[in-house]
């Protein structure tokens, strides 16, 4: 049983300014009230941002077309006509925020599709056996999958054209998904490419399971890659003409040592190889 707390109003006016404060999940409006109708107050619900999605559901004791024509107008969920029993009030308030909910549900959805599909990164949901339950564009691109094709195996699809580094670390991935790249190697047709795999196991439960995110890093890992190859070119570089200084002094010491007149170009040499001068 859900419990629901009543609000209430004795007029238009006041019926606006508390679902401006307190937000409803529904309205029950009377189309006779003082001042302002029940038309007019489901009006400007209709046009505020922050109520125009509220249900509501007018009250009124005109059983006629051209009333139930009039708050269809002005933006009205449902009717209930007087008199009625609070069972049927029960009914419909229960039914009018089961569809609300729903409705809600449907506008986050297209609101979570639309920002992934603009998204530079892909995106899937994997129900709990790691079939593929949805994937936008990019995800469909990285992972081959055609438009409309029937729900595939996630974790087939990636071995089938990547290998995992580090492949421990896919090894459990299905008890615990820590972060791995898919890897691609370079070949004569198609150049290399590496994504970045994390996922997260979604709190929504029952089909949708996991939620996983492909982030393309090709660009950074071949920069690293070609940073760590300049670094070692350099260091060779440096190391060459250092290395025959070093070969140069010994021989240099291997003459002096014997000769007489030596000690003073010996005094250099012993200098230079603790890399100070005398």
């Amino acid at each position: 049983d859900e419990r629901i707390e009543l609000l209430f109003a004795g007029n238009g006016q006041e019926a606006l300014e508390k679902a401006r404060q307190y937000l409803p999940d529904a309205m029950l409006l009377d189309v006779m009230m003082p001042g302002m109708d029940g038309y007019e107050v489901c009006r400007q619900i209709r046009s505020d941002p922050n109520l125009g999605e509220v249900p509501v559901v007018m009250i009124t004791a005109l059983d006629s077309q051209e009333a139930r024509l009039e708050g269809l107008k002005a933006g009205a969920d449902d009717f209930l006509t007087k008199p009625f029993n609070s069972l049927e009030i029960q009914i419909r308030i229960h039914n009018i925020l089961r569809l609300n909910r729903y409705r809600s549900l449907m506008s986050e959805r297209s609101r979570f599709q639309w920002i992934v599909e603009a998204s530079t990164d892909g995106y899937l949901i994997l129900s709990e056996d790691h079939m593929i339950r949805y994937a936008n564009s990019l995800a469909r691109l990285l992972l081959h999958l055609e438009e409309g094709e029937a729900q595939s195996d996630f974790l087939r699809q990636v071995e089938k054209y990547y290998q995992v580094e580090p492949a421990e670390a896919w090894e459990k991935w299905d008890q615990n998904p820590a972060p791995c790249y898919l890897v691609q190697p370079e070949t004569a047709t198609s150049p290399a490419c590496w994504l970045l795999a994390s996922a997260t196991d979604s709190p929504l439960g029952g089909n949708n399971h996991r939620i996983v995110r492909l982030q393309d890093v090709t660009s950074k890992i071949l920069a690293d890659l070609d940073m760590r190859k300049f670094h070692a070119v350099v260091s060779h570089k440096l190391r060459t003409p250092v290395n025959q200084i070093v070969m140069s002094l010994a021989l240099l010491a291997d003459v002096v040592r014997n000769d007489d007149r030596g000690e003073d170009a010996q005094t250099c040499i012993d200098a230079a190889r603790q890399g100070r001068a005398e």
